[in-house]
Formats: structure tokens, C-alpha cells, sequence
């Protein structure tokens, strides 16, 4: 089937294939970082069954990036800005064709002028709120704000986030809605591990008659490696459910990555986002829309997505690909006749070897790119200890632009390097230098978890 998707390094639009095997799968080719491979669901037969094109209306809005709380898998950035009544409704009056409107952030009753806000969008359409719940215990800020978004059906438009970090306030609002005869219209509860979902049933159980409908969401996926065998998708949650108690399919269109089930009279949603490696942007050319900071109105997800690859074209660290190391070669030039004033580096020499070096899966290379343009590098290989028989890490090069060395991008690339070791099961470091290769290394900001020093001959 084909379809588009991004490219996992640079986010450009590209061609996909999603195809069936023991898994669903997505293969892509990106014209400059070459081929990827991805799951895009672990169940066949659910894939099959969940192609509708529609998950539900909306258009979210930012009113502050400002949260009380910062959540594990947040993909903000908390960076402090609160915007204009005037610029809220100005971006509700543009999109105002795809109302309702959901007011997002950070966390929207952090932002002082929050009822203003409501009061004026009411005047375009709906207006929902997506929030942590942890502001809203305060009984006098609760019936300032909660009774502005009460609909004919006695159900407010109040889509309540569940987060570990909330130190139980989101129980608390819950309680204090019960005492007050307020019912929301959603909840959403994030699980990571499918035996979360036995705490989220307690909680939906306990509060059947305060929430309207429920959401399991599994955690984002934005960052994670594409192959990652411990990602959760749709079907897992779906078939966890069913061994649980009375499970079945409500009679509505279901999505791969949204699907609508009855558990137990429960009324339960099951959401699981597509990341950068298998996003299918055919799929989720869909509602809920969002803006994204390049200023394009997408998919919630694509645009998501899309300040991911933003954030990271500002600064990113990353394997290297071969289109890479010619950019690499410049630096290590560089390197040598910094290490060694009076040598003559043969570009392509190096070049060719670290072609192939990069083509065996013990070799790797990363690079740290600032604003578009690769300023540092670091090769090595896993091998094994030949007494203790555990994984190791020797390094080979490091390298980062002298102007850029009291900053910690070095410190960065470094440890980046060392945690993608630690997930392959690496348990020591080695560098093999000089003694006074060792202090030049040091100088350029790497880190050392183990030296042996090998002493010229």
C-alpha cells in the first residue's frame, strides 16, 4: 500500500510502502539518507479492520506554553510564553471551520486571562479544555471556569489529562466534580506498560458517573527508534482488554491508531500515536488539527512531529549516514593538523575507509549537528572483553569545532554516545590514546568512563 511519510533524519515528505508480514511494516527511502524500515502495528488483522479516515473533530490551540507540572513524556518545551487574547482569537477566527476548539499548552489555566479566552472563542463555537486538573482544585477558580463550558446535554467539555506528576490533584478535581454534580466529557490515562491499564480501569470504574467517556493512551512515541520491539501499539492495549472483562467493538469507524471499544459498559478509546519512523501522513490527514511551528495547520501527530524535526534541526545528535562523511572528512582534518601541526591528511583516503568502516554493525559513527551543519563527530566499535567476555566501546575519533567547546556539546555527543551503548548491553568504555593524546581529547570536552593509555613505541 502506498502512502507518504517522513524521513527519520531530515523529516522530509517522502514515499513509503506499508506492507504485511508477521507485523505490519513501512519501508522508505529518503533520496539523501537512504532506506528505513519500521513497524507501523503488530497486528495484521486489526490493520486490516481500522482503515476509517476519521477520529474526531477539533482544532487545538496553544494559550501558554507555561505547566505546573513537567511530565515524563511531555513534548513541550515549558518555555515560559503566554500569549494575547488578541492572538488566541485571531488563530480561532482563521481556523474557525474546524471548531470545536480545544484549548492546550502547557497547561491553558496557567494563563491569567483564561476565562477571557473562553468567553471570547464561545462567540466562534465550542470551546474544550484540555487540562492537567491540578489549578482547577481550587474551589473558587473551579466555578469561575468549569461552568463557562457546560453544554446543553449536562456535559462539560473538560478533556481531563491523568499524569503521575500531578501528585494526585487530577483525583482531587475528580472528587471535587462529584461534589458539585459536574460531569466531564473525557479523561485521558498514559500507560507505558500494558498492567497500567488494570489502574486506569479502577479509576474509570470509580468515576463512571463524572466522566462521560475514557481514553487509554499509550505514551508517545515521538524520539523512539522506529525498530523498538518495546513499543505498545493499538492491539496490544485492544487484546489486554479482552482478556479482561466483557470487551467488544463499538458499531462506529475504527483507526489504526484510535480505536473505540465497549469494556465492561465502559465507553473506552485506545490511542496510540505513529512517531517519525512509521507515521503514515495518508492515514492522519485527518481531525484533530493543530499548528505547528512552522506555521502550517496539520494532523495533531503530523504537526507534532513536525516541531520535533524543528527542535532538532537546531541541534541533534545522531548516527551518520554515508551521505555524512565527506562533511566528517572536513572535520577531521581539521583534527589531524590540530593533533599534529605538521601532517598532511589525505581527505580521501579517510573518506573511503570510513565508508566502509560504517557498513559493519559493531562500527558506528555520530554526529552533532547545530542549526543544519555537522560540528562534531565521534566514532568507535562494540567488541567484547576477552576476560570477562562483556560488551565494550573503544573509541577511535572525537572531535568538535574549537568555538563551540565551552559549550556542553561535547559533553552531549559523548554521553549519547555511551547511552545508546548501554541499551546494546555495553558495560565499559575503553579509549585508546597517548598520554598526550588524552589531554588534547579532554580539552576538546570528551569524557571518559575508562582510559588505558598506550605509550608511544
Amino acid at each position: 500500500m502506498l502512502t507518504e511519510s517522513l524521513c527519520p533524519v531530515c523529516y522530509s515528505r517522502i514515499p513509503a510502502n506499508i506492507y504485511i508480514d508477521q507485523n505490519v511494516m513501512m519501508t522508505k527511502k529518503c533520496p539523501v539518507h537512504g532506506e528505513f524500515t519500521s513497524m507501523v502495528e503488530r497486528d495484521p488483522e486489526w490493520f486490516k479492520l481500522a482503515q476509517s479516515k476519521e477520529i474526531y473533530n477539533g482544532y487545538l490551540i496553544d494559550v501558554t506554553s507555561r505547566c505546573n507540572i513537567k511530565c515524563k513524556y511531555c513534548y513541550h518545551d515549558n518555555n515560559g510564553i503566554e500569549r494575547t487574547i488578541e492572538d488566541i482569537y485571531q488563530e480561532a477566527l482563521d481556523n474557525k471551520h474546524l471548531v470545536p476548539f480545544i484549548l492546550t499548552g502547557g497547561e491553558p489555566t496557567r494563563h491569567k486571562d483564561l476565562k477571557e479566552i473562553i468567553l471570547k472563542l464561545k462567540t466562534l463555537g465550542e470551546v474544550n479544555l484540555l487540562t492537567n486538573g491540578i489549578k482547577l482544585c481550587d474551589e473558587k477558580y473551579f466555578d469561575e471556569i468549569v461552568p463557562l463550558l457546560s453544554e446543553e446535554n449536562g456535559i462539560h467539555n473538560i478533556s481531563l489529562s491523568f499524569h503521575k506528576e500531578s501528585e494526585g490533584k487530577d483525583l482531587e478535581f475528580l472528587e471535587l466534580c462529584k461534589k458539585k454534580g459536574v460531569k466531564i466529557w473525557t479523561c485521558f490515562y498514559v500507560i507505558d506498560d500494558l498492567k497500567q491499564i488494570d489502574e486506569a480501569i479502577e479509576i474509570f470504574r470509580a468515576y463512571v458517573g463524572t466522566i462521560d467517556n475514557f481514553r487509554i493512551k499509550v505514551a508517545s512515541n515521538l524520539g523512539v527508534e522506529g525498530k523498538a520491539d518495546n513499543k505498545l501499539f493499538v492491539s496490544d492495549v485492544i487484546k489486554y482488554l479482552f482478556t479482561l472483562d466483557e470487551t467488544e467493538f463499538q458499531p462506529v469507524n475504527q483507526k489504526v491508531s484510535y480505536a473505540q471499544l465497549w469494556h465492561d459498559g465502559l465507553d473506552i478509546k485506545v490511542v496510540s500515536w505513529y512517531d517519525v519512523n512509521n507515521i503514515d501522513l495518508w492515514d492522519i490527514d485527518c481531525a484533530p488539527y493543530w499548528k505547528a511551528n512552522d506555521g502550517t495547520v496539520n494532523n495533531f501527530v503530523t504537526s507534532a512531529i513536525i516541531n520535533e524535526g524543528i527542535e532538532k534541526r537546531k541541534f541533534n545528535i545522531r548516527r551518520a549516514f554515508q551521505c555524512d562523511i565527506p562533511k566528517c572528512a572536513d572535520l577531521w582534518i581539521n583534527m589531524a593538523k590540530e593533533e599534529m601541526p605538521d601532517c598532511t591528511p589525505q581527505k580521501e583516503i579517510w573518506t573511503a575507509k570510513m565508508c566502509e568502516f560504517i557498513k559493519h554493525a559493531n562500527n558506528h559513527l555520530y554526529v552533532a549537528e547545530l542549526n543544519g551543519q555537522i560540528v562534531g563527530f565521534v566514532s568507535g566499535y562494540w567488541d567484547y572483553d576477552e576476560l570477562t567476555g562483556d560488551k565494550v566501546i573503544t573509541g577511535i575519533n572525537f572531535y568538535v569545532k574549537p568555538e563551540l567547546r565551552k559549550t556542553d556539546i561535547g559533553k552531549k555527543l559523548h554521553l549519547q554516545y555511551l547511552d545508546t551503548g548501554h541499551k546494546l548491553g555495553v558495560k565499559k568504555v575503553v579509549r585508546k590514546v597517548t598520554k598526550e593524546h588524552s589531554k588534547v581529547l579532554l580539552n576538546k570536552g570528551q569524557e571518559f568512563t575508562h582510559l588505558i593509555i598506550e605509550e608511544r613505541i
